[in-house]
């Protein structure tokens, strides 16, 4: 078993034997399948946020222009 101080979690000791089931559980596990999903048809992701930063910049710029 790990054993870590509850004050700094971040340090731990790790036991130098660990008990057999750990080795073989590690073992028996598989890594998850990555599906890659594709937005058909659609625009990029992000460029909602880009083209509204870009109305915001652009209606404070012409605000400062008229006001300044």
């Amino acid at each position: 078993m790990v054993a870590y101080d509850p004050e700094q979690p971040w340090r731990v000791v790790i036991p130098s034997s660990p008990p057999r089931e750990w080795p073989a559980r590690a073992n028996s596990l598989t890594p998850p399948t990555a599906e890659v999903k594709r937005r058909v048809g659609a625009a990029p992701a992000g460029l909602r946020a880009l083209v509204s930063g870009v109305v915001i910049a652009a209606v404070l710029l012409v605000l400062i222009r008229v006001l300044g």
